[in-house]
């Protein structure tokens, strides 16, 4: 008996991206997840968290943050006024939760992911909310103005540059 050539769904067979392992590969140490934060939020180009302004430096010791405004006078670091801003959870878990919440078809539960990354299931909840309000997606049928929210686009671009990696 023969089968008839039938199109394949777009199943777990179809599906091209980057899995956990190379995940792991690509952001290996929690320096190497600021750097992709920064590459991703600030598109190459550092930006104050409190001003925008670009005219930064970076401090010498790191103390007490990375790097300094010269127009405000401030100190900040990547997570200053981002989705990330006032967790103390390491880059790197944010980075396999947003992998997570990007990569399952039908979503994930807090108590699954906290298990991997072995942080409470309270903290995943709080992250999980923190990307999702992050991640909040206009309908692309809208039109006219629209003003996107900041952490939305930053959100986004972080998700384009590790599904495109």
């Amino acid at each position: 008996m023969k089968r008839r050539n039938q199109a394949k769904a777009p199943g777990r067979n179809n599906r091209m991206g980057m899995t956990v392992e190379m995940l792991f590969d690509y952001i290996p140490d929690e320096a190497t997840a600021e750097e992709w934060f920064e590459d991703c939020l600030w598109l190459g180009e550092r930006k104050c968290g409190h001003c925008e302004d670009t005219d930064t430096v970076a401090t010498k010791s790191g103390k007490p943050m990375k790097y300094r405004c010269r127009e405000c006078d401030k100190y900040f670091r990547v997570r200053t006024n981002t989705f990330l801003h006032g967790t103390h959870v390491p880059l790197r878990k944010w980075v396999y939760d947003i992998y997570l919440m990007v990569t399952n078809l039908k979503g994930i539960s807090s108590m699954k992911m906290h298990r991997e990354p072995d942080i409470t299931q309270r903290s995943e909840w709080y992250l999980k909310h923190r990307i999702r309000q992050a991640m909040e997606f206009i309908d692309e049928d809208f039109s006219g103005e629209v003003e996107l929210m900041k952490r939305s686009s930053e959100v986004r671009s972080a998700i384009n540059m590790l599904l495109n990696a």
